[in-house]
């Protein structure tokens, strides 16, 4: 197909060529043996019909080389221009990937400088108040977490996962100081086991963000089961806070979306919106299909 399309737009230029130097002959002819002598000259009635065709080439290899001179005239221009702009955008890309390097430096150095200040706090806390205390030490559990790095598949191990999980809900549920209601139904799980990062995060905080906990009546629950042995359920539930919170859920949609890449539609995302409750079910492979074969 490509060179079906460059030979026919050859032939067209060939024969755009060809009908340019034929009409400039015919209006030469015209000029010489008709509009000058009747008009102008009698004297060229007589011209000599060879002596026309080389004078008429003559003219078109001049205005040929008159048209290649301003071809290669915007030729260089064009060429000077793309060098130009190619330099402009290399600055401009050398510039951002600058700014994106001292961003990456700041967002490493003001976490581990936090890091480090919540360990001092812990051990000055101590000998004062002992909730206090445990609550700093697990915040910089939290932050040591978060600057952890990832597995070259992105994954996290589940029981790290779970371990940062209890952390998390260990300082939200502060603010219940004891009249807190929220159950626990976790497996024991191995090691092994991958997952993708913040999943279970997201869905807990979502309980404590838009949930009421302080109902004996009405538990929270959180559940995270191993279902057969390629896949994890992780149930939430939860009675409506009387306090209306603006939200999106965009933690609920960002978490559909993660899955939605990692999995595909090897999963299941299901909410259960009720007046005064609101349950949220998951079920995900404990692998990338990447990285799993399943029997």
């Amino acid at each position: 197909m490509f060179s079906k399309n460059i030979t026919y737009k050859s032939l067209k230029i060939f024969f755009a060529f060809f009908l340019v130097v034929i009409t400039f002959l015919v209006a030469r002819y015209m000029d010489y043996f008709y509009v000058f002598p009747i008009y102008f000259n009698p004297v060229y009635r007589n011209v000599n019909i060879i002596h026309l065709i080389i004078r008429s080439f003559m003219w078109i290899i001049q205005y040929l080389t008159y048209a290649l001179a301003y071809y290669f005239y915007k030729l260089n221009r064009q060429k000077q221009f793309k060098i130009i702009y190619n330099e402009r955008n290399q600055f401009e890309r050398n510039k951002h990937q600058l700014s994106l390097e001292n961003s990456l430096l700041r967002s490493q150095i003001n976490p581990h400088f936090l890091h480090n200040t919540l360990n001092f706090f812990y051990a000055k806390t101590l000998p004062i108040s002992k909730i206090l205390s445990e609550s700093v030490l697990k915040l910089s559990d939290i932050m040591r977490y978060s600057l952890a790095k990832q597995t070259h598949d992105g994954l996290a191990m589940i029981t790290e996962e779970i371990e940062h999980l209890l952390n998390v809900i260990d300082l939200a549920v502060l603010k219940y100081s004891a009249d807190y209601y929220l159950h626990l139904d976790i497996d024991d799980f191995s090691s092994d086991i991958r997952i993708l990062p913040l999943i279970l995060i997201t869905l807990a905080e979502n309980i404590f963000k838009h949930g009421d906990i302080s109902d004996p009546d009405m538990p929270a629950v959180l559940s995270i089961k191993l279902l057969g042995s390629n896949y994890v359920r992780v149930i939430t539930f939860n009675k409506k806070s009387r306090i209306d919170v603006n939200s999106t859920h965009i933690g609920l949609k960002n978490t559909t979306d993660r899955l939605s890449l990692a999995y595909g539609e090897d999963f299941k995302f299901e909410i259960l919106n009720k007046e005064t409750t609101y349950q949220v079910l998951v079920e995900f492979p404990i692998y990338l299909p990447l990285y799993n074969s399943k029997s």
